[in-house]
């Protein structure tokens, strides 16, 4: 099973972006190679759950194409089932927990997910996940809170 140990932040307004690959190794540390990133999911994509299974079955594609990296979109539980990944109720449930009526996020569950990955990297290709910290809705109740004034 795949750990998803690391996300990346990526800053990337187009779709085909060019980017630069850098090995990890020591050894090859100045080794680099011109890589190519594909975004792979638009605003507009069905609310059926079928991102993270295409994603893995399309892997082999991407790879002859000469894709080396995919960015996709925030995996994590929105505000609904809908929701594209912006408008976050629960950074950790990547599909795995019924929440806001349903298990799956809007690209899939968390299984599909991580099997996507691990076709990916056996093609060779990097996956980069689009995270977004600082917007939160959803909540299931108000929480009280006291706040003191201060002399600015």
């Amino acid at each position: 099973m795949i750990r998803l140990k690391k996300w990346f932040y990526v800053l990337c307004i187009s779709a085909l972006a060019t980017v630069t690959l850098v090995s990890s190794t020591p050894a090859q540390a100045a080794t680099s190679i011109n890589g190519t990133m594909m975004q792979y999911f638009e605003w507009y994509l069905p609310d059926n759950g079928t991102l993270w299974t295409n994603l893995g079955n399309d892997a082999a594609h991407l790879k002859n194409i000469g894709i080396t990296a995919v960015w996709i979109p925030p995996a994590y539980k929105g505000g609904s089932s809908s929701d594209v990944g912006y408008g976050v109720y629960d950074k950790y449930d990547l599909g795995e927990f019924n929440q806001k009526g349903t298990v799956r996020t809007k690209y899939g569950t968390k299984s599909q997910l991580t099997s996507a990955i691990g076709t990916l990297h056996t093609n060779g290709i990097q996956v980069y996940g689009d995270v977004v910290l600082n917007h939160l809705m959803g909540a299931d109740g108000v929480q009280q809170w006291q706040a003191a004034q201060v002399d600015p």
